[in-house]
C-alpha cells in the first residue's frame, strides 16, 4: 500500500507481553513421549521465540526505534483519553451513550464502526443507509444465516478472518484486501461502509484507524484519539495492532509531532523504551 521506510533495515523493539505458550502454532511444541517434560518445554520456547523472530524480521510493519515515543504515548493511554476534553458531566454521559450506540462514525456519512450484534440489526443499518460491510471477525462476527440476508436488503458483505491476538500480522494478511475493499465502495457517492468484528475493538478498529488516517492526513496519535472518542477509551488495545498502525504512519510520513515537542496532543515526551531481556 504505502511507501516502504527510508531506514535501512528496522530495528525490532520487543515491547510487546510474552505471548502465552498456548498459542504456538509451531508443529514441532509437541513433546515426545521419551523426552523429558523440562526438554520438551525448553525446545517449545526456542521455537516460540524463533517464530516470534520470524514473523518480526519478515513484516512490512516491524517497529524502529524511531516508532517507540508514538507507540508509548496509544499504548499509556491517558493522554489520548477523551474525557479530557469533556466539560460536564452531563456532556460525558451523552457520549459514553453515543460510544456503545453501535455502529459509530469514523468519517462522517462514509465510515463506521461496528460489533457482531451491530451488523445483524437490519432496520437500524437501513435507518442509516448502510450499503456495505466489511467483516474483519470471520465466520463467528456473523453467521451464515445473518450473511444469507444482507443481498434482500441491497447491502454488500465482505468477510476477512483476522485474528486478535498481539502476534497476528493483520495488516500483512489483509490491509491490501481490505483497503481495496473500503476504497471501491467509498468512491461511490452515498455509500456507506461498516467496519466489524466481533466486539468492535481492535480488529476493526486497526482497520478503521489505517483508512481513516491515511484518507483524510490525519497524524497517528490524533487519528486514535479520534476513535476513542468515537469509540471509547479501550478501543485499539491490542498492542500488536498499535504498533503496526505506527509503522504504517511511519510509512506514509503520519507519525505527525513527537510526544513532548511542540503540536503534539500528547505533552510529555516518552521515556526511554523497554529494554529486551
Amino acid at each position: 500500500m504505502g511507501n516502504s521506510s527510508s531506514q535501512a533495515g528496522p530495528v525490532v523493539i520487543d515491547t510487546r507481553p510474552n505471548e502465552p505458550t498456548s498459542t504456538s502454532k509451531s508443529p514441532n511444541t509437541r513433546p515426545k513421549k521419551k523426552v523429558s517434560l523440562q526438554k520438551a518445554n525448553s525446545a517449545k520456547l526456542l521455537t516460540d521465540s524463533s517464530e516470534r523472530s520470524r514473523k518480526s524480521t519478515t513484516s512490512s510493519y516491524s517497529t524502529t526505534e524511531s516508532d517507540w515515543p508514538y507507540i508509548w504515548a496509544i499504548r499509556t493511554g491517558k493522554y489520548l483519553d477523551w474525557t479530557l476534553y469533556v466539560k460536564s458531566r452531563e456532556e460525558a454521559f451523552r457520549i459514553t451513550l453515543q460510544q456503545t450506540n453501535l455502529p459509530v462514525c469514523i468519517i462522517p456519512n462514509k465510515l463506521y464502526i461496528g460489533d457482531a450484534k451491530s451488523i445483524q440489526d437490519f432496520d437500524k443499518l437501513q435507518t442509516m443507509g448502510i450499503t456495505h460491510i466489511l467483516n474483519m471477525g470471520g465466520p463467528h462476527a456473523c453467521p451464515p444465516k445473518v450473511r444469507k440476508q444482507y443481498p434482500k436488503h441491497k447491502i454488500v458483505y465482505h468477510q476477512i478472518n483476522a485474528k486478535d491476538i498481539w502476534s497476528y500480522p493483520l495488516l500483512d494478511n489483509h490491509w491490501d484486501e481490505a483497503y481495496e475493499f473500503l476504497q471501491s465502495s467509498l468512491d461511490e457517492k452515498n455509500q456507506k461502509v461498516v467496519v466489524n468484528c466481533m466486539m468492535g475493538q481492535n480488529r476493526s478498529a486497526l482497520i478503521v484507524c489505517a483508512y481513516y488516517m491515511i484518507a483524510t492526513q490525519t497524524n497517528v496519535l490524533e487519528t486514535v484519539q479520534h476513535l476513542r472518542r468515537q469509540r471509547g477509551n479501550s478501543a485499539l488495545e491490542n498492542q500488536g495492532f498499535q504498533e503496526q498502525l505506527v509503522a504504517l504512519a511511519r510509512q506514509h510520513n503520519l507519525l505527525g509531532p513527537a510526544p513532548g515537542t511542540l503540536g503534539c496532543v500528547v505533552p510529555f515526551p516518552a521515556p526511554e523504551p523497554p529494554t529486551k531481556n
